[in-house]
C-alpha cells in the first residue's frame, strides 16, 4: 500500500500561475485517510506558503534537497555549505556574468540577494517583503552572509546570453531560467531516503510526481510509483512507471494507482 506522497510544486501542483485544484483536493482526501502528503521542491517555505493552500502532514523536502523542514517550517535536516565549498561558489561567481543570486538564511528567516543589475533588483523588490531580505552587490560580502548565517541551496541567474562557470566540486542543477547549486551528494533523492527513514516507511511504499531535471534522483530509486509530468525531461519520463500530458490528470491517476493496491 502506498503510505507516502511526494510531488514537486512548480509544474505539478502548481502550474501556469495557478494551483491544480483537483489535485490538491485529492490530496487533502488521501492525507484525511492516513496517507503521508508532502512536497519536494526547490523552493523555501516563504514561497510554498505564499503559493500553496495545502498544508503537508508530515516533513517536507525544501531547496533541492538542501533542508528538511516540518509543515511549520523548522528545519528538521539541513546540509549547508561548509566554508571550502563557498570559496569554489566564490570563484564561480567572480569568473561568471551574473544577474542575481540568492539563499535563505538558515538561523533567520531573511534572503540574501546579490544583485548586479536593474533587472536583478527589479525582481527582487516583485518577489519579497523588504523586511524579508538583504541586498549586497558584492560577492565577497554575499558569502560572507553566506559563511555567517548559513545555506543549503543557492540560486543564481546568469545574465542573458553569457556563459555560466561550472564546477564540479559541487552540484549545480540548470533549469529553465536559473541554476541551483547544493553542496556534492545532496539532491532530492537523497533527502527522500532521509525523509522515508524520518517517517519509518520504505520506498516501495511511496509514489513521487515530477517534472524537471532536479527530479530524476528521486525518480532514479527503486520508489513503487513515479509519474512523470509533460515530457520535458527523456530521462525523466524514462525512468517514470506513469506518464500524464499535464498536471490536471494526476488526481485519476494516483487514484487509479491506489484502487489497485486495494
Amino acid at each position: 500500500m502506498i503510505k507516502l506522497i511526494v510531488t514537486d510544486i512548480d509544474g505539478c501542483i502548481y502550474d501556469k500561475n495557478k494551483l491544480v485544484t483537483n489535485l490538491i483536493n485529492q490530496l487533502k482526501i488521501l492525507k484525511n485517510k492516513g496517507i503521508y502528503c508532502t512536497f519536494a521542491t526547490g523552493m523555501g517555505i516563504k514561497r510554498i506558503n505564499y503559493k500553496i493552500d495545502f498544508k503537508p502532514n508530515c516533513a517536507m523536502i525544501v531547496e533541492d534537497g538542501g533542508r528538511i523542514i516540518s509543515p511549520e517550517g523548522e528545519t528538521i535536516i539541513a546540509h549547508p555549505f561548509l566554508a571550502d565549498d563557498l570559496v569554489v561558489l566564490q570563484s564561480m561567481l567572480e569568473q561568471s556574468k551574473i544577474s542575481m543570486v540568492a539563499f535563505a538564511c538558515l538561523t533567520n528567516q531573511k534572503y540574501i540577494c546579490l544583485a548586479k543589475d536593474d533587472k536583478a533588483l527589479q525582481t527582487i523588490k516583485n518577489g519579497l517583503a523588504v523586511s524579508d531580505v538583504v541586498i549586497t552587490d558584492n560577492a565577497e560580502s554575499f558569502i560572507e552572509y553566506a559563511l555567517q548565517f548559513g545555506c543549503t541551496r543557492v540560486s543564481i541567474f546568469a545574465r542573458e546570453n553569457s556563459n555560466f562557470v561550472y564546477d564540479t566540486r559541487l552540484r549545480c542543477v540548470k533549469n529553465l531560467d536559473h541554476i541551483n547549486i547544493t553542496i556534492r551528494g545532496v539532491d532530492k533523492g537523497t533527502a527522500l531516503i532521509e525523509l522515508i527513514n524520518l517517517l519509518e516507511i520504505n520506498l516501495q511504499e511511496t509514489l513521487v510526481i515530477g517534472d524537471d531535471f532536479n527530479d530524476i534522483p528521486m525518480f532514479s530509486l527503486p520508489v513503487g510509483f513515479k509519474i512523470s509530468v509533460s515530457n520535458r525531461s527523456p530521462q525523466l519520463l524514462a525512468l517514470a512507471t506513469h506518464q500524464v500530458e499535464n498536471p490536471d490528470q494526476l488526481s485519476e491517476v494516483i487514484l487509479k494507482i491506489i484502487d489497485q493496491q486495494k
